[in-house]
């Protein structure tokens, strides 16, 4: 029954220390204590006496004065409990990824098929050089490039496996390379040559020059000329009139006026002692069988019969004759 009286006078002066109007302990009443003590041990007078008797002195140090400071505050206690929670959390959430100095081999590029060496550094990857990347481009995206000869066409292309791949064919307009030369056969039985020149994009055909014996002949002139504009003609051409020796090689079917026919008028002799009864030809004919090119005019060589005069030949008649310069119009195949 003592022990229980003691616990009461514990608590009584415990609940002390919580009064802010004064320390004193405040007498127990007799329903404080028994609802207390145990029913079954009835407390006595004495028990009582012993609580209220204020005579028993109480150690204020028992209390905590609130107006000095503590060494232990319950509360900082707790707060300090749960930062140790706290900061033990923290340690355990480390956010590395990887070991300082290790290496790896990470993937890269346009379609990650490319390589890149990483180091880790601080917790985290870091690339070290460029990607080895073998693609060109991102797959399935499309694109328009310029293609034909002088890239004045478009070509649709789509990007497979990394590389830009042709999807059908360039539409381009033009069938050269600007400024090239070529040249094609042309003439009688293919036996000519035909300079073309390419010029945005397209063949530009210089005219037909046939070769025949020795020498290359070009188309016989649009137009007639005179002597001297035919050696203009000829010359911008880079090519020359013919002489009359070179003009009767193309001569055919009259053996009067044909190369080594008995006409003497050649390129050693052009005086006017040198024209015979053959120079006049033969019988004359209008479907071009005396020329070897089918010609039916007359044309001008380039041999003097003196320096008003030029020698020419008739194609009608295959005649050999001669020509003012100046007021005579005739047509002209050129040389070269």
């Amino acid at each position: 029954m003592r022990f229980f009286v003691f616990m009461l006078f514990l608590i009584f002066v415990f609940i002390g220390c919580d009064d802010s109007s004064n320390n004193k302990q405040n007498p127990l009443t007799d329903s404080d204590i028994e609802s207390i003590v145990d029913e079954n041990e009835p407390y006595t007078d004495e028990d009582t006496d012993l609580i209220n008797d204020e005579s028993i002195p109480v150690d204020e140090d028992i209390c905590l004065d609130e107006d000095e400071n503590s060494d232990v505050d319950p509360d900082t206690d707790i707060e300090s409990d749960m930062d140790d929670a706290v900061d033990t959390d923290e340690n355990d959430d480390d956010s590395d990824v990887c070991v300082n100095a290790s290496e790896r081999t990470a993937s890269c590029g346009l379609n990650d098929n490319g390589t890149i060496t990483q180091i880790c550094n601080n917790g985290e990857w870091e690339d070290s050089g460029t990607c080895n990347d073998p693609d060109e481009c991102i797959n399935d995206l499309t694109r328009s490039v310029v293609c034909g000869y002088n890239n004045n066409g478009s070509l649709n292309q789509i990007c497979t496996n990394g590389a830009w791949v042709d999807s059908g064919t360039c539409n381009d307009t033009d069938v050269c390379v600007n400024g090239s030369i070529s040249s094609d056969q042309c003439g009688l039985n293919n036996t000519g040559v035909k300079v073309k020149n390419c010029v945005n994009g397209q063949w530009v055909y210089e005219e037909c020059w046939t070769a025949h014996g020795m020498l290359l002949w070009s188309d016989v002139s649009p137009n007639t000329l005179t002597w001297d504009n035919a050696v203009t003609y000829c010359s911008n051409k880079g090519a020359r009139i013919p002489t009359i020796s070179e003009l009767r090689t193309i001569v055919t079917d009259c053996n009067n006026t044909a190369t080594s026919g008995v006409c003497t008028v050649i390129d050693s002799c052009l005086i006017s002692s040198c024209v015979n009864s053959e120079c006049i030809g033969c019988a004359e004919q209008s479907d071009g069988r005396y020329s070897y090119f089918g010609d039916t005019n007359y044309l001008w060589s380039a041999s003097e019969y003196n320096d008003s005069y030029v020698w020419r030949i008739e194609f009608k008649t295959a005649a050999v004759s001669y020509s003012a310069k100046g007021n005579m119009y005739n047509s002209v195949r050129c040389v070269k």
